[in-house]
């Protein structure tokens, strides 16, 4: 693999995005004249998160070109970039942008691209990541199915996501995805919408000879006269031995995997039913779980699927029920057959009593001596108590922190608590602060406030 230009730049100054504010307008006027001062002295400048809106403010290209400069001999780098674009309003300014910055990780998002801008995006040499989210083609200039010789872009890339929110872009997805050339791919995400058949196939076929470490793969549209895509993907599954990350949407179906194959993996986000097939003698420790069916009667015996989980042959680190009907009962068989566990998240289809989480958790969670970090949430509807946290008012907040307080009496090692909308953090011996999760969503410093451009800068 490449190494990573921006780990070859000397004496490079790094600008904290993170602690900028989204209108402090001073602060990014004094980023513009330091930026002008370091083009001055050659030193390379470095942004973690540049967010550009080239629909709404086409001009921030501009202030961007700006404020770095458009000289070549000095270096400019961005971690990475939010970019949302639109060939029928493409701003001049963007073409110099993508010749004089190294970008590492590139967004598109519900933009309208054509094949010019994307060979344009594919040829930038410090490209690592790229992921095209919501993302139309412009009709005049298609990106068709290109043919495998003919793959010579983003040789470099060594993550790609590609996700969509209807099933007539499957197609398009599947030509994006032919045109990359995908000899380097470590990283690949398919996501979205029931995936095409033939698309399916295509794109399975495009990455039989890559080394992947990790693969997320949507729902298929089964009816194809070219075969099965699920059978292909068995056939796929067995040949990437590399593969340590696996997402499968809870309704791809796959009858067995040898025990040989996938020997590395360690993450897995599927249906139960998979999951008792691809967990036992396999290293995994960090699991997601859910089902097609919002009831407990079609799920099967869940007592099997977690002993299934305990012939894993690592420890459990991480374990998550994604909206399903969770039952109050499985939690208390998680100290004794998980005892290993730092995180667990519920996302239940159905009520979690208030007694359960105030009397008897305490209980349980004294013996779960690891746990970090637990997260209840219930997307049922009602007055129950758990939704009205929610919509919090002063006495469920207060109800919230007496009830995490009991926790963390039991449990010493715990950090963190989100009850349905409230996140409580740890920040002293028995103390806890609560946050709304709408206006906090964890440790300041561990989110990168994007970088919005003014459209002017002097």
């Amino acid at each position: 693999m490449l190494s990573s230009p921006l780990d070859r730049v000397p004496n490079e100054i790094w600008f904290d995005i993170g602690k900028l504010l989204r209108r402090d307008r001073p602060t990014l006027l004094s980023l513009s004249q330091t930026c002008k001062r370091l083009r001055s002295l050659t030193i390379p400048i470095l942004l973690y998160h540049v967010d550009l809106d080239l629909i709404e403010s086409p001009g921030r290209a501009a202030s961007l070109l700006a404020m770095l400069g458009d000289e070549s001999e000095a270096g400019r780098f961005v971690r990475r970039m939010h970019l949302r674009i639109s060939v029928l309003l493409l701003p001049k300014e963007i073409w110099r942008l993508l010749k004089v910055i190294a970008v590492e990780d590139l967004v598109l998002s519900s933009s309208i691209i054509s094949k010019t801008f994307f060979d344009a995006i594919l040829a930038i040499p410090s490209l690592r990541s790229l992921a095209i989210q919501s993302c139309t083609i412009f009709p005049k200039d298609r990106i068709h199915t290109a043919v495998a010789d003919n793959r010579c872009g983003g040789k470099q890339l060594v993550s790609l996501e590609i996700s969509w929110q209807e099933t007539s872009r499957t197609p398009t997805s599947a030509a994006i995805l032919s045109h990359v050339n995908v000899t380097n791919l470590h990283k690949l995400s398919l996501d979205g919408a029931a995936y095409n058949s033939s698309a399916a196939l295509d794109s399975l076929h495009i990455i039989s000879g890559t080394c992947l470490t990790s693969l997320r793969f949507p729902l298929v549209e089964r009816a194809s006269q070219n075969g099965d895509p699920y059978l292909l993907l068995h056939d796929t599954l067995i040949n990437q031995s590399h593969i340590r990350l696996l997402h499968l949407h809870p309704k791809v179906h796959i009858s067995s995997i040898p025990p040989d194959a996938l020997p590395l993996l360690e993450e897995f986000k599927g249906s139960c039913e998979l999951a008792e097939m691809l967990v036992p003698g396999r290293p995994v420790t960090w699991l997601s779980i859910t089902t097609t069916s919002k009831f407990g009667d079609q799920q099967g015996d869940m007592q099997e699927t977690f002993q299934a989980f305990t012939k894993s042959s690592r420890h459990l680190l991480f374990l998550e029920f994604e909206e399903m009907y969770v039952d109050e009962e499985w939690i208390v068989d998680l100290p004794r057959l998980f005892p290993q566990l730092e995180e667990l998240r519920v996302q239940s289809t159905n009520y979690i009593s208030k007694g359960f989480l105030g009397n008897a958790m305490p209980t349980h969670l004294s013996k779960m001596k690891a746990c970090k970090s637990i997260r209840f949430r219930c997307r049922g509807g009602g007055s129950h108590p758990l939704n009205l946290l929610y919509m919090p008012d002063d006495a469920n907040a207060k109800w919230a922190e007496q009830t995490v307080l009991r926790w963390g009496q039991r449990n010493p090692t715990l950090q963190e608590v989100w009850l349905g909308r409230l996140s409580l953090l740890k920040v002293a011996p028995n103390e806890w602060k609560i946050y709304d999760e709408f206006h906090f969503r964890g440790p300041a410093e561990a989110y990168n406030i994007p970088l919005l451009l003014p459209d002017r800068l002097p």
